[in-house]
């Protein structure tokens, strides 16, 4: 037998969904209900071009980001917290209890801490001189309100 394994820099979404569906199937045999669920939040300017977002899963129980960004400009002003208050408050009402998310040194860590994210894990020198960092949060609490 000859196995032929074909690299794809760009594979095409079709091409995604056979992972995705075939990893989906396999899953529930394992736990009887569907699990991916892709949610995006996000803010628009004036004209109606998105300027910041939050993307990322429902995963039976757990919630995971997957891109957060806010323009350069807008940073500092609140929109990344309303952006990651509503992703959580969405997650809670799911059913989701635990959440997670990576980000790198040199970009918001802070502001996960701020928000009671607890560090798990970082990968040193990724890319070299900074790290990867893999935070985690517990959401069995009602939705906060901003003060």
């Amino acid at each position: 037998m000859s196995i032929k394994i074909e690299f794809v820099e760009s594979p095409s979404s079709d091409e995604l969904d056979v992972i995705h569906n075939g990893l989906s199937t396999h899953a529930m045999e394992h736990v009887q209900t569907p699990g991916f669920a892709c949610i995006a939040f996000f803010h628009r300017d004036a004209d109606g071009s998105i300027d910041a977002g939050i993307v990322g899963h429902l995963n039976w129980n757990w919630a995971s980001v997957y891109n957060f960004w806010v323009r350069d400009d807008l940073r500092g002003q609140g929109i990344g917290s309303h952006l990651l208050k509503a992703f959580e408050d969405h997650a809670i009402a799911s059913g989701c209890e635990q959440i997670h998310l990576d980000t790198f040194s040199f970009q918001a860590p802070k502001l996960y801490e701020a928000y009671g994210y607890e560090l798990f894990a970082e990968l040193e020198d990724y890319p070299i001189g900074h790290s990867r960092r893999f935070y985690r949060k517990s959401l069995n609490r009602a939705p906060r309100a901003f003060t």
